[in-house]
């Protein structure tokens, strides 16, 4: 009997490497995405899956159900590849018996859930936006089920507040349906970071890496009190994996939100020694973080993943650590100068530069592809480097993009 892995949504790095995993199994690989990013995947030159079934709306799992139930054979895995499917992939591998039930909360849902179980860590005060501001100056105001940084942003004055706001509410989720709610939370200052790890069907969680990131502001609409948010460059920081605060925080934010089962990463900050809950991802790290962890860790988190989820061995991992080398960074470059500089880094057997294939800018693509074209158009590759100490990796990260970045908070 023929066997299935189903992805719903593809990744927007272009990675997908569940694909990978599936067919070094023998499953028939599925991709299930709405008809335009299909077309926009074929012009991106994307790996292809063994089926690429158009679904009008993937994040409706019945909609999702009434295409693979035709399939001859069984499901034998189901996992988002995308922020904005994780609810649907949820709910079919409940209906299919892949996994224990789970609804994914979005970003007000977690922040809910970590205020109900009493985690002790610290939380900016939030409140939806249709309860007025009441936080003062700045905040941070953004989609409650957005993803990949869309709609965020800092707001500095009344008046950029109700820009944002406008802005928001402008907008479109990736597939072009309206956002559920808009979150409105303080600004807290502090390092951004985030945590790459996994939950195993014993309810132990396995941290495999943590990042600190280097976050790019640009001021909107040309006004110095509206800024929007770019995650610029990532650069594992294994001090803070082992460290026992960090430990005990990522467990409780498991714990809170009652995720059973498969991968997960959480973005926090960290002053002095407090740490600030940002939000929880339930799916694999986008933006090439994948391949980033790999390199670190020298385990190959996206085979862990999906042998969680399809309950079969895992592999003999294929990427091994960098030899003596405990740091390593990551950074998208979004032009030829950028990519120059890039090029002149030290001669480095583990400084990877990958080049990324862009779309003809010729091509008028469908509304429904606005918000991808914004937020994940225009890199043109990605390179990684690695380091004695976090100040090494940054120094030569900052080296290729210095000017993008003389801004990041």
């Amino acid at each position: 009997m023929r066997s299935y892995f189903v992805q719903i949504g593809a990744t927007r790095d272009g990675l997908d490497p569940y694909l990978r995993s599936a067919r070094n199994r023998g499953h028939t690989t599925v991709l299930i995405e709405i008809s335009e990013y299909l077309e926009l995947r074929y012009e991106l030159k994307r790996e292809n899956f063994d089926l690429e079934l158009a679904v009008e709306e993937p994040s409706d799992p019945a909609a999702v159900f009434g295409v693979i139930s035709r399939l001859p054979g069984r499901i034998a895995g189901v996992a988002a590849g995308f922020e904005r499917y994780v609810a649907s992939a949820a709910a079919l591998q409940a209906r299919y018996r892949l996994g224990p039930p789970f609804t994914p909360p979005d970003k007000a849902g977690q922040r809910w859930l970590l205020e109900r179980a009493a985690v002790p860590v610290h939380q900016p005060k939030f409140h939806s936006a249709g309860d007025g501001t009441g936080l003062g100056f700045p905040v941070v105001v953004k989609p409650s089920n957005g993803g990949g940084g869309l709609g965020v942003y800092l707001a500095k004055t009344p008046e950029a507040y109700a820009q944002a706001l406008a802005l928001i509410r402008a907008a479109r989720n990736y597939d072009g349906a309206d956002f559920s709610d808009v979150l409105v939370e303080e600004y807290l200052e502090g390092d951004e970071c985030s945590v790459q790890g996994l939950v195993r069907e014993d309810g132990s969680v396995s941290i495999i890496t943590v990042c600190r990131k280097l976050i790019s502001t640009a001021a909107v609409g040309g006004s110095p009190d509206l800024l929007g948010f770019r995650e610029t460059a990532h650069i594992t920081a294994p001090e803070l994996g082992v460290r026992p605060d960090v430990r005990t925080f990522v467990e409780d934010c498991v714990s809170a939100v009652g995720y059973p089962l498969g991968p997960f990463h959480i973005d926090f900050k960290i002053a002095a020694h407090r740490i600030s809950f940002i939000e929880m991802g339930f799916r694999l790290s986008g933006g090439g973080i994948v391949e980033l962890v790999s390199m670190a860790s020298g385990r190959d988190w996206a085979d862990e993943a999906f042998c969680l989820l399809t309950r079969l061995p895992q592999l003999k991992p294929e990427n091994p650590a960098c030899p003596g080398v405990r740091h390593i960074g990551q950074i998208g470059l979004v032009s030829e100068a950028e990519l120059a500089r890039a090029r002149q880094l030290p001669n480095d057997p583990w400084v990877h530069i990958q080049q990324v294939p862009s779309a003809d800018p010729g091509i008028q693509w469908s509304e429904r592809l606005k918000s991808d074209l914004q937020r994940h158009a225009g890199l043109i590759a990605r390179v990684r480097v690695p380091g004695a100490s976090h100040a090494e990796v940054q120094a030569r990260l900052l080296s290729c993009a210095r000017e993008r970045l003389s801004s990041h908070v």
